[in-house]
């Protein structure tokens, strides 16, 4: 059987900056520390690659540099903040090639908005420039903002949270710019105390939920975690489930992250440095409350931000050390998840953030070749690939067999079923159409389900 198809995807994560001039290229696996960025950040940071990984351009809110290290022309004084936790995202344009939208959000001790500007890439020699800057789109804001892709798969709701309410705020981002008014959801507990602005706001890379912590910086307020259902067909937020509300000294949450098959929930711990796994699949509070585990603690560093790489693992800042933690396997339980306290060196030290992303990057990315006992039946050859995969099932090649191919964001380019398999499929692909990255095929057979990542490698 040889199926020919056109595939699209992008590795717009493939350089991350953030910290005091530090950097990881995902050019290499496991990454590599990369130095010589202008960036100087105590917490939030964003940056964009092209199509083909290319650096394009890195923001820590209040500041846009170029991929020369450069202040693009019209990059200063964005409204952000470095003391930030989610100081910055950077979102594509849909439909408009070259053109970045800039999210920023204020710290907690100031009164800036949440506000937008707007890059345009193909300005000054293709350095960029940003054309559009300080729009605001929430007066009264907390540091927290995240992004995920509209159930149309093409679409950007950004979410964030205001200041002295309960209330999110859902703005889609169109080919046509950013929808007004915004969806106003009422969900959880307020964020009334200046100090409670401080946190995380993460959205489930496949839709689905949202989970943000509340992170005082002080021992006489508490500190939470409540996970929420998020429609992304209409923006709507519900369903607040209170899974965490502890005294500072007991538990001061910050870092979140799900793993990027939704079922696990990660927060971490500064004092004390904890970090922890919750499995979210059920949907229930008790049932998810039971199934906390703490993963790592120290006395010797903190634990603040998780942030999913494009080799689907979870990694961890930790204040001041000279490393970054990692979850390799973060899809499964407890121990299994395969913490790893110094997964890559850094060249300077760390601080507390890394960068923000769309979280659609990471839906069903699988956490590398090397999971452990994950794809024993199905053997994927070549992988990497440059125009043709086979697929040979081993066990199960009786009966109908699906596969499903996705690309990052999760959305299907290919689905198709055979009876009775008994030579490997061959699988052609249109060079001519396909950018290298990466995407994930999604075998059934009966009850059993496997998915197993390739690779599109450069020609």
């Amino acid at each position: 059987m040889t199926i020919s198809i056109s595939v699209f995807s992008q590795i717009e994560t493939n350089h991350w900056r953030f910290g005091t001039s530090s950097g990881l290229s995902f050019n290499t696996n496991p990454p590599q520390a990369v130095l010589g960025s202008s960036l100087s950040t105590s917490e939030g940071s964003s940056s964009i690659s092209d199509i083909n990984g290319n650096l394009l351009f890195y923001t820590d809110g209040v500041t846009v540099w170029d991929r020369q290290d450069n202040a693009m022309p019209n990059g200063t004084g964005l409204v952000g903040n470095f003391t930030s936790a989610q100081s910055a995202l950077i979102l594509p344009m849909p439909g408009n090639p070259g053109i970045y939208y800039v999210i920023t959000a204020p710290a907690f001790s100031t009164s800036n908005p949440l506000a937008y500007s707007i890059v345009d890439i193909t300005l000054n020699g293709g350095l960029g420039d940003v054309s559009v800057k300080n729009v605001t789109l929430l007066a009264s804001s907390t540091e927290k903002v995240t992004a995920v892709r509209h159930s149309n798969g093409y679409d950007i709701w950004i979410v964030a949270h205001a200041f002295g309410s309960a209330d999110f705020y859902s703005f889609l981002l169109t080919q046509s710019g950013i929808t007004t008014p915004p969806v106003v959801s009422t969900a959880g507990n307020p964020v009334s105390n200046n100090f409670s602005k401080i946190g995380i706001l993460k959205a489930a890379p496949c839709g689905g939920n949202i989970a943000m912590t509340n992170s005082s910086a002080f021992a006489f307020l508490p500190s939470t975690l409540e996970l929420f259902d998020f429609n992304n067909a209409n923006g709507a937020v519900s369903g607040a489930l209170l899974i965490g509300n502890w005294n500072n000294s007991v538990f001061n949450a910050y870092g979140i992250e799900f793993s990027p098959d939704n079922s696990k929930l990660y927060v971490t711990s500064s004092l004390p440095a904890r970090l922890v796994q919750y499995d979210i699949s059920s949907g229930s509070l008790p049932v998810i409350l039971a199934s906390s585990d703490t993963i790592a603690s120290s006395t010797f560093y903190q634990f603040y931000s998780l942030q999913t790489g494009r080799d689907g693992k979870i990694y961890s800042a930790k204040y001041l050390a000279d490393s970054l933690a990692c979850i390799t396997y973060p899809n499964l339980s407890g121990t299994a998840c395969g913490y790893v306290p110094e997964y890559v060196y850094l060249i300077t030290a760390c601080q507390l953030g890394l960068p923000n992303y769309l979280t659609s990057y990471f839906c069903n990315l699988s956490s590398g070749d090397d999971e452990p006992d994950k794809n024993e039946e199905v053997q994927v050859f070549p992988n990497p690939f440059t125009d043709q995969i086979s697929v040979q099932l081993n066990q199960f090649i009786k009966g109908t067999t699906s596969c499903i191919l996705t690309d990052i964001y999760g959305k299907v380019i290919l689905g198709f079923s055979e009876n009775d398999i008994s030579e490997p499929m061959n699988i052609s692909l249109n060079t001519a159409s396909i950018s290298h990255g990466v995407y994930i095929l999604t075998i059934t057979n009966g009850n059993r389900v496997i998915n197993h990542k390739i690779v599109k490698q450069s020609d």
